[in-house]
């Protein structure tokens, strides 16, 4: 049995390398999950694997056969083969003959025959890397939605997708993962809620009198994972991962002020200062924005500095970034040339939205309504991959609906995007244009891929 398993794993981590669905060979290698004893490969008697009966559901797509040492079965898609090796068969009508084929966990796998190769990691397409939102709490899943797991229970999040302003409370005060991928934090109702992902633990940091979005008290987690640094409307304050306890760096009589009203913490990326923004007062000349004080903490010390001010808006994000000479200031400050390292919360930007970049760096996504006709954006989107370096279009396609959110799978090979109604599917796409969308998962608001989840 082992001497199969490790000729399997030689196959399936040597096809890998090779290109489309031989990465999808992976598919069932993971962890210390048994292989089934039938292998097509082994020069030993037949083998009978039982067909599984075909799906009698109108909308199930049709069996497709393949022989195995003889015999004729019948893969149903999503049941016994993956929906991604279907769909190849589906257009591709010679690629089971090209391969060998093996039988694990329940799916048959394709193989590159003669193939063999050294042992590797874990499929990165099996890792749950998938952040998603689901009736008030946390879900991941992996590149083809057949692993789920919830994260939360209990409806923390103070947001539900589809209920009334969601959208603005999930922008406004993100869920956030730490840099080592073990930690989780989001507002719950006067509540900030840390999750330990691999154990479950829980804590509950209280914010007392906490402002509604999108004034929500921001935070950060130290370049190392150790600390997490958050607002209030009373001042400053920062949890020991390691020894379970909380500080109040900095307090509304330091800032002479009633209310510190902290918002938009943010972390230097040599993890010495504390960026913060506080004492925000109503702007005389702009109804719908409020000013505030720019300060900096250095962490060792504990001494602060004024830098700036710093604009909040009713409709505009504004974050705090760390520039790459090691300048605070908010994002509407920065000129061209400046680049932000690290902001206090994403920088949002109009339509078409250029971004996010490719794992690799050399793609990125351009983003806007199909037709130019189309000022508000309330139509089909315009879904093109291009080239980061020199902007050339490498794909595109159109999307039937205003694409709301959009993240690179870890490979680079697909994109995940979700229309933004909140109970409605997140799809798949692959990046070079070639096929159509698949759903991933049938009912949930994508929030990203987190790569720390799979390396």
């Amino acid at each position: 049995m082992e001497a199969l398993r490790s000729l399997v794993v030689k196959k399936l981590l040597y096809a890998f390398n090779l290109v489309g669905i031989l990465a999808l060979a992976l598919t069932a290698c993971g962890g210390e999950r048994a292989p089934s004893p039938a292998s097509p490969g082994a020069p030993s008697t037949p083998t009978t694997v039982p067909s599984p009966t075909p799906s009698v559901v109108p909308s199930q797509p049709p069996p497709v056969s393949i022989q195995v040492n003889g015999q004729v079965i019948a893969l149903e898609r999503g049941r016994n083969v993956h929906t991604e090796t279907y769909d190849l068969l589906m257009q591709d009508p010679e690629f089971a003959s090209r391969m060998d084929w093996v039988f694990m966990d329940g799916m048959w796998i394709p193989l590159a025959p003669g193939v063999e190769g050294p042992l590797a990691v874990e499929d990165p397409s099996l890792c749950r890397a998938v952040l998603f939102a689901r009736d008030r709490d946390l879900w991941r899943t992996n590149l083809y939605g057949d692993r789920v797991e919830q994260l939360t229970e209990g409806k923390r999040l103070n947001w539900e997708p589809g209920e009334d302003d969601w959208w603005v409370n999930a922008l406004s005060a993100p869920v956030q993962v730490s840099p080592d991928g073990r930690w989780l934090t989001f507002l719950g109702e006067h509540t900030r809620f840390l999750i330990d992902v691999r154990t479950r633990t829980e804590v509950g940091l209280p914010i007392l009198h906490a402002l509604p979005a999108p004034h929500a008290p921001t935070g950060d987690w130290s370049p190392d994972s150790r600390y997490f640094a958050y607002g209030t409307d009373e001042g400053l304050y920062l949890y020991n991962i390691q020894q379970n306890g909380t500080t109040r760096l900095v307090d509304s009589p330091m800032l002479g002020r009633a209310e510190a009203d902290v918002r938009e913490v943010v972390w230097s990326p040599d993890g010495r200062f504390i960026g913060f923004a506080c004492c925000f007062a109503p702007a005389p000349e702009e109804p719908d924005a409020w000013v505030g004080q720019v300060w900096k903490l250095e962490y060792a010390t504990r001494q602060m500095e004024r830098v700036g001010e710093i604009r909040a808006y009713v409709a505009k994000s504004n974050p705090l970034c760390w520039t790459a000479e090691g300048q605070l200031a908010a994002a509407e400050e920065l000129a061209d040339g400046d680049q932000d390292t690290r902001c206090s919360k994403l920088r949002l930007a109009a339509f078409p939205l250029i971004g996010p970049v490719s794992p690799d760096g050399t793609k990125q996504i351009a983003l806007g309504p199909s037709s130019p006709d189309d000022s508000s954006w309330t139509g089909p989107s315009l879904l093109r991959v291009v080239e980061a370096a020199t902007g050339q279009v490498l794909s595109q396609r159109e999307i039937p609906w205003r694409v709301a959110m959009v993240s690179w799978s870890l490979d680079g090979q697909y994109l995940f995007l979700d229309d933004g109604e909140g109970t409605s599917p997140i799809w798949r796409v692959r990046a070079d244009g070639r096929w159509g969308l698949l759903t991933v998962v049938e009912d949930g608001f994508l929030l990203g891929v987190i790569p720390q989840w799979c390396y």
